[in-house]
């Protein structure tokens, strides 16, 4: 039974594997470059790019036509003064965001657990491929957009968001550039395993699923949020705080002398503080989660349907 479960634990990495090198983001390694300050910015304004090109695409007239037409179904939308505007004007980041957590999910997973995953359990911050650098150059050029975004937008995002997308661009910036790191990037890029299910639950929410579409959007709805609920609890807070812990060891193990990190001497309290604050968003958004989740959906009107963005 035993060497059943090796097997088929073994036959699913084989296949996230060969998922993963399929991705756009690994074929992009090989044009990518050599390691160096140069390649890694050459990969860096490559991925903004696109994730600015993902954003135009979808501020274009056919796609707001689209999003007036599925939005303005709610009649919330037209209730209340320029919220119809708000929700055409946030697709296209959700859009962008989308494309980003699924394709660095299954990179940043396959990175993690893929046969050099040993390797960097025991160099944990000096550990570097070009897939690695690739799915942290992706990352980074997506977390300065998204701030870019959040700052737009920041009467409807709020500061909590414009607080992470500072931590996640900074942080990511500074692993690029000093090309240090990438286990743990791809590590806490794990976080967004929930994000696609809540970027799905803003779209429902927006477009009145829950409200205007009877019983089966009311259970589609709720279907949704206890799965954003179980991915949130695993991805954010389990994972989360097993990982943040996992770090801050082997900081401590860096700066005893039994692990290699030769990145500057601040690296280690600005990443405390930078993955601190992160999981301490996490707590905070899954309080907020199990509240908006534990109440039944109420009718178009209502403080919920008129609130502000849910995580």
């Amino acid at each position: 039974m035993f060497d059943a479960w090796k097997g088929a634990i073994a036959s699913m990495n084989g296949a996230m594997q060969h998922v993963a090198t399929s991705l756009p983001g690994a074929r992009a390694a090989a044009y990518l470059g050599a390691p160096g300050t140069e390649a890694n910015l050459r990969a860096l304004a490559i991925s903004t790019g696109v994730f600015l090109g993902i954003h135009l695409l979808f501020s274009l007239p056919p796609a707001t036509a689209f999003f007036k037409w599925y939005f303005g179904r709610n009649p919330d939308m037209r209730r209340h003064k320029g919220r119809l505007g708000e929700a055409v004007a946030i697709a296209p980041c959700r859009i962008a965001g989308f494309v980003h957590h699924v394709h660095q999910i299954v990179l940043s997973a396959a990175i993690l657990t893929g046969a050099h995953a040993s390797v960097i359990s025991t160099n944990p911050f000096m550990y570097a491929t070009e897939l690695t650098r690739t799915n942290l150059a992706i990352s980074t050029g997506y977390f300065l957009y998204d701030m870019g975004v959040v700052a737009y937008h920041y009467k409807i995002e709020g500061p909590a968001f414009l607080i992470h997308s500072l931590a996640c661009s900074s942080s990511f910036a500074l692993m690029l550039l000093y090309d240090r790191w990438h286990y743990w990037a791809s590590g806490f890029l794990l976080y967004e395993v929930s994000s696609p299910i809540i970027v799905a639950r803003w779209f429902m929410k927006e477009g009145g699923v829950h409200t205007e579409y009877g019983a089966a959007g009311r259970v589609l709805y709720a279907l949704n949020g206890a799965c954003a609920l179980v991915a949130f609890l695993g991805c954010r807070i389990v994972w989360g705080t097993y990982f943040t812990l996992q770090l801050f060891d082997k900081l401590g193990m860096a700066e005893r002398g039994e692990v290699v990190n030769d990145a500057p001497s601040w690296a280690g309290p600005f990443g405390r503080v930078s993955t601190g604050t992160l999981l301490a968003l996490n707590f905070f958004w899954t309080y907020k989660l199990v509240v908006h989740t534990s109440k039944p959906a109420r009718k178009s009107g209502s403080l919920e349907a008129n609130g502000k963005k849910q995580s």
